[in-house]
C-alpha cells in the first residue's frame, strides 16, 4: 500500500508519456479507389511518469500486430488471403436523461438552477414524456403538442427567444432593466400574434399536426415507422426514395376507416385526450384510440396478453371467464373473449360509458339495430349487438391479496364475480347479511331496514374477514358469528349504532 501511494504521488510530479502512432492504409493495386483498410500502431517513445507507475489496464505494447505494421514501407505489396464482410450499423445519439438535459439547457442559456427540477417534473406529470429506465422518451401527447406549438408560434418555442427571454428576467432582477416597460413591449407581440389564430381553421391546424406525426399516429398495427434511410454507395438514393415510398403508401393504407371504407381517420381531440375519428361521422362513428408509439406501453399490453387466462365458462350466462391483468393488478373479467383481445390488432370496443346519445345512436345504427329509448336502453343494446356480445366484459372482480393465482378455479372465480353475495337472514332475524370485496379485502355486512319499512338499508355492523377465514368456504352461521363478536365489541366500546 506504500508503495502504490509513493509511486502515485511521485507519477503526479512527472511529465506525461510519449507516444509515436503509425498508421498504414492499404489500397487495391488495379483500382486504389475502390475500398481502403486502416491499421494503427502506437509505441511509447518517453516513458514519463510510466517510468515509476504503470496502470494495471495499460498496454503499451501491440504486440505482433504492432511488428506487422511497422515493418511496412509506402509501395509494399501484400498478398490477399481472405476477406471476412461485416456489416456495421450507425447508432442513433442515446436520448436525454434528466442530468443531460439540464447540461443541454444551461449550455444553451435555458432556464435556471432553481427551474430545473420544476421542468423535469412537468414533462412526466403532464405525460410528454416518460423514463425508459433512466433516459426520457417523448410520448405521442408531447409529440403532438411540440407539432401544434411549431406550426403555430414557432417563434415562442425555440431556444434562442428562450434564452433571451431569460436574459431579460435577469436584467430585471439586477435593475438594469424596466419591468414594466419589458411587460408592455412583450405583451402586445405576444397578444397580436395569439389573437392572430382566432381566425384559424380548427380542422386544417389538427390535420397539419396529423401530417407532421403521420407514421406515428397512424402507424397500423405491428409495424415500426420506416426513417427513410437507404443503402450507402450506388442506388442508395432510389432505396431510400422507395422506403418512403412504401411507408407513405403503408400510412394512407391505414387512414382507410376500417368500418365505412370510405372515409379517413383524423385527428380530434376530446376531453379525454386526443383520438382518430372517421371524416364521415355522423354517419359514421367509427372511433379509435391513438396507437402506442412506445416499448413499454407494446410490451406491458404484451405483458397483460401473455398474462390472460381462461378459466372456463358461466354455467348460467355462457360467458367466458377469465383471469387478466390491468394496470392496478389482477382481475377476473365475466365476458369477453380472451381469442380476440390476445391479439394486438383486434378492433376496439366502444367506450360505452364515454359515448355520448347522439354517438350511441349512430353505433347502433351503423349496426342496423333500433336506436330509439334512453342511454341505458342503448348501452344494453350495443352490448348485444353481435359484433360485441362475444366480446363486451359484462362484470369485474379484483383478485383479493392473498389468493394465489396459480391455484384459482372457476368456482373460486365465480363466487368472487357474484360479489356482493347476499347470504342471508341472520338468525335472530336483525337483518340481512351481505358478503363483500373492499378495497382492503373481504368483509361481511349486516344490513336492516329501518323500522321494518322498505326504506333505504341501515348498515348495522361490518367486519372483515380473518385470514383464517376464505372468502370462498364462508358460509351464513360463521358470518353471523364473526357480525355477533364484532357487535359486542362494538357494544363495549359505545359504537353500536341503534
Amino acid at each position: 500500500m506504500y508503495k502504490l501511494i509513493w509511486s502515485r504521488a511521485l507519477a503526479s510530479q512527472m511529465a506525461e508519456a510519449v507516444y509515436e502512432t503509425l498508421a498504414a492504409t492499404l489500397e487495391p493495386a488495379d483500382a486504389p479507389k475502390d475500398a481502403q483498410a486502416r491499421a494503427s500502431v502506437t509505441t511509447l517513445v518517453q516513458k514519463g511518469f510510466r517510468a515509476v507507475y504503470v496502470d494495471a489496464d495499460a498496454d503499451d505494447d501491440d504486440g505482433a500486430a504492432g511488428g506487422a505494421v511497422g515493418s511496412l514501407a509506402v509501395g509494399d505489396l501484400l498478398p490477399l488471403r481472405s476477406v471476412d464482410p461485416e456489416q456495421h450499423f450507425t447508432k442513433p445519439p442515446p436520448r436525454y436523461n434528466e442530468g443531460s438535459l439540464v447540461s443541454k439547457m444551461e449550455e444553451l442559456g435555458v432556464g435556471r438552477p432553481s427551474t430545473y427540477a420544476s421542468v423535469m417534473r412537468t414533462l412526466q406529470e403532464r405525460e410528454y414524456v416518460r423514463k425508459e429506465a433512466k433516459a426520457l422518451a417523448p410520448e405521442v401527447r408531447g409529440q403532438l403538442v411540440t407539432s401544434l406549438l411549431t406550426q403555430r408560434l414557432e417563434k415562442y418555442v425555440q431556444v434562442e427567444f428562450t434564452a433571451a427571454l431569460e436574459e431579460d428576467l435577469d436584467k430585471i432582477s439586477r435593475g438594469d432593466l424596466d419591468h414594466l416597460a419589458f411587460l408592455e413591449r412583450w405583451w402586445a407581440a405576444y397578444h397580436k400574434e395569439i389573437g392572430a389564430l382566432d381566425g384559424d381553421d380548427h380542422q386544417e391546424v389538427r390535420e397539419a399536426v396529423a401530417e407532421s406525426l403521420a407514421h406515428i399516429i397512424f402507424a397500423p398495427p405491428n409495424t415500426t415507422a420506416t426513417d427513410g434511410g437507404g443503402a450507402g454507395g450506388e442506388g442508395g438514393g432510389a432505396t431510400a426514395a422507395a422506403g418512403e415510398a412504401e411507408a407513405a403508401a403503408a400510412v394512407a393504407a391505414a387512414r382507410k376507416c376500417g368500418r365505412c371504407g370510405e372515409g379517413t381517420l383524423q385527428l380530434k381531440f376530446s376531453s379525454y385526450g386526443p383520438f382518430l375519428g372517421c371524416s364521415c361521422y355522423p354517419d359514421c362513428g367509427f372511433t379509435r384510440q391513438i396507437l402506442p408509439d412506445t416499448m413499454n406501453a407494446l410490451a406491458a399490453a404484451d405483458d397483460a396478453r401473455k398474462q390472460l387466462k381462461v378459466l372456463g365458462s358461466d354455467p348460467q350466462s355462457g360467458h367466458e371467464v377469465s383471469l387478466r391483468k390491468g394496470p392496478y393488478g389482477h382481475y377476473l373479467q365475466l365476458g369477453g373473449s380472451a381469442e380476440l383481445d390476445s391479439q394486438s390488432d383486434a378492433p376496439a370496443l366502444p367506450d360505452t360509458k364515454k359515448l355520448k346519445v347522439a354517438e350511441l345512436k349512430a353505433e347502433l345504427e351503423n349496426r342496423k339495430l333500433p336506436s330509439d329509448g334512453k342511454k341505458a336502453d342503448l348501452i344494453a343494446r350495443l352490448h348485444a349487438a353481435p359484433d360485441l356480445a362475444r366480446r363486451m366484459p359484462q362484470r369485474r372482480a379484483s383478485v383479493p391479496p392473498g389468493v394465489a393465482l396459480a391455484d384459482l378455479t372457476l368456482p373460486m372465480a365465480l363466487r368472487l364475480l357474484s360479489l356482493p353475495l347476499p347470504m342471508g337472514a341472520h338468525p335472530d332475524g336483525s337483518g340481512e347479511i351481505t358478503l363483500k370485496n373492499g378495497r382492503f379485502g373481504p368483509y361481511l355486512e349486516l344490513v336492516r331496514a329501518a323500522n321494518g319499512e322498505p326504506a333505504p338499508p341501515v348498515v348495522s355492523v361490518s367486519v372483515s374477514l380473518p385470514k383464517a377465514v376464505s372468502i370462498f368456504d364462508v358460509e351464513l352461521p360463521q358470518a353471523a358469528e364473526l357480525l355477533d363478536r364484532k357487535r359486542e365489541r362494538d357494544i363495549a366500546r359505545g359504537k353500536a349504532k341503534a
